[in-house]
């Protein structure tokens, strides 16, 4: 006999099948859309027994959808009242920057490789309540850790900068995080996207507005996929993600060298993996079939995004596709580095025939501590049992 349950987590703590207030949630959100329609044929044939189905269906996701949407209504209260003397404003974004100690040791040698969450892709994977693709977005993805409580900006567009997301390609495209996201407890995505629906914003609507918890892995020893799937009343978004175990911080920089330049009508791709899930990349730069790939007066490409996490045993690949018109098959470059506690590896692409690029990895130790004092009380584990109502 199947339980009622009251759901009191995120969506991505419950699995397909799940029964929420006695209902089975179907697989796939966006056919709540459909589904109104396709119960009130089944109720003609068949007296109504479909139709009340699929009505308990969508009476569930709308039940999901709207507790996670009052949970992030009170989230600005709850940070501001637990954080707030501590960390400073809400909206304020880190001040902790890559490279951090790249240059210099940490005092005390209160740094070291640390569990770090990263974020290859953040798909809008469905759309419902009447949207229609293509959708123009714009807004902000944020991720907040236990270093320093502030965002960590992952998306951020204005309005009169929105994204356009079609049906086949409905990736946002990332610019963060700017430093890697530590893995002590929980860090919480903070999510507020609308859709530009015409010349006033007031027309627009509220693709996604969240404020989830995003949990540690406990006891990791091996870095391992923990993709999430969020809900909201209009969309549902698909984040692709990895803990990578005991990492040190990766900022990559690339440079057109000896007098090359990147050739007009080329597509370019950058992206950066750690060789134990080679699968699974950080796209740095994707200029995309339309646009050249953008290069400063000093020759340094213009990253979207530059910070990457590597296991400190493991290794870091960073590689190159370039696409010539109407080619299918891009021309490849790569190179693999092996970590360092500090300092920074150097290496070559050449692309045959094409251009040269010299490629830099900054290597940096990891810290809880959102300032340079061993005896800070901010971002150790004081912080997280003061979190959870504990002592020290």
């Amino acid at each position: 006999m199947e339980t009622e349950t009251e759901w009191i987590g995120g969506l991505d703590d419950m699995e397909v099948g799940t029964a929420v207030k006695g209902v089975v949630l179907p697989e796939h959100a966006a056919d709540l859309d459909e589904m109104d329609a396709e119960g009130t044929a089944d109720a003609d044939a068949d007296a109504g027994g479909g139709a009340t189905a699929t009505t308990e269906e969508k009476e569930c996701w709308e039940y999901v959808a709207e507790w996670e949407y009052e949970q992030a209504l009170t989230f600005r209260d709850s940070w501001i009242s637990i954080w707030g003397a501590k960390f400073g404003s809400f909206d304020q974004t880190t001040d902790i920057q890559p490279m951090r100690y790249t240059d210099a040791e940490a005092p005390g040698g209160y740094a070291q490789p640390l569990h770090s969450l990263q974020i290859y892709s953040i798909k809008v994977a469905e759309i419902r309540g009447g949207l229609r693709w293509p959708i123009h977005v714009y807004g902000m993805i944020a991720a907040r850790d236990i270093v320093d409580r502030n965002r960590n900006i992952i998306f951020d567009r204005s309005r009169d900068h929105c994204q356009t997301l079609t049906k086949e390609d409905s990736c946002l495209v990332m610019t963060g995080p700017t430093r890697p996201i530590v893995m002590l407890g929980a860090a919480t995505f903070e999510i507020a996207l609308k859709v530009k629906e015409g010349s006033t914003e007031s027309r627009d609507k509220v693709l996604s507005f969240l404020a989830v918890p995003h949990d540690n892995v406990s006891y990791l020893e091996l870095s391992c996929a923990t993709d999430r799937k969020y809900i909201s009343k209009l969309s549902t978004l698909e984040f692709t993600m990895s803990q990578i175990a005991r990492s040190l911080e990766a900022t990559i920089s690339v440079q057109m060298v000896d007098g090359s330049s990147w050739p007009h009508g080329v597509r370019g791709e950058f992206s950066a993996c750690t060789t134990s899930m080679a699968d699974r990349k950080v796209v740095l730069l994707d200029s995309g079939s339309e646009k050249d790939v953008e290069v400063g007066a000093d020759g340094m490409i213009q990253l979207s995004r530059r910070v990457a996490s590597v296991e400190f045993t493991g290794e870091l690949k960073v590689c190159v596709d370039a696409w010539w018109q109407g080619e299918m098959k891009p021309k490849k470059a790569w190179k693999v580095f092996k970590p360092k506690k500090a300092g920074r590896n150097y290496g070559t692409f050449n692309l045959v025939g094409m251009c040269k690029m010299k490629v830099t990895v900054a290597w940096s130790l990891l810290s809880y501590y959102p300032v340079n004092r061993p005896n800070s009380p901010y971002g150790s584990l004081a912080l997280l049992r003061e979190a959870e109502g504990r002592t020290v």
